[in-house]
C-alpha cells in the first residue's frame, strides 16, 4: 500500500530535500551578505520611477492572484467533473 509514509521515506524525495536544503543556506548566506555589506550608492530615484515601480508591483501582483484564481478554478472544475462521473457511476451499478 503507497501512503504519504512511503512516499516521504523514496530516496528521491531525501534527495531532493537534501538539495533545497543546501540551496536554502546557500540563499540566506547571500541574502545576509548583499544586505549587511553595503556602499554609498550616490543614485537618486525621481517621481517618475517610484510610479514605474509602483505599477511593477502592481502588475506582478495582478499576474499572481489571477494565476492562482486560474489554477483554483481549474483543479474546482475538475474536481467537479470527477465526482459527477462517480455520482453516475454509482447509480447506473445501482439500477444493474
Amino acid at each position: 500500500m503507497l501512503n504519504f509514509k512511503n512516499i516521504l521515506e523514496c530516496r528521491l524525495f531525501n534527495l531532493i530535500g537534501i538539495i533545497i536544503n543546501i540551496m536554502s543556506k546557500k540563499f540566506l548566506f547571500l541574502l545576509f551578505a548583499l544586505l549587511f555589506s553595503h556602499t554609498n550608492a550616490y543614485a537618486y530615484l525621481d517621481p517618475g520611477s517610484g510610479s514605474f515601480l509602483l505599477q511593477i508591483v502592481a502588475f506582478i501582483s495582478a499576474t499572481i492572484l489571477s494565476f492562482w484564481l486560474f489554477l483554483k478554478n481549474t483543479f474546482k472544475n475538475l474536481l467537479n467533473k470527477i465526482f459527477k462521473f462517480i455520482k453516475i457511476f454509482k447509480k447506473e451499478k445501482k439500477t444493474d
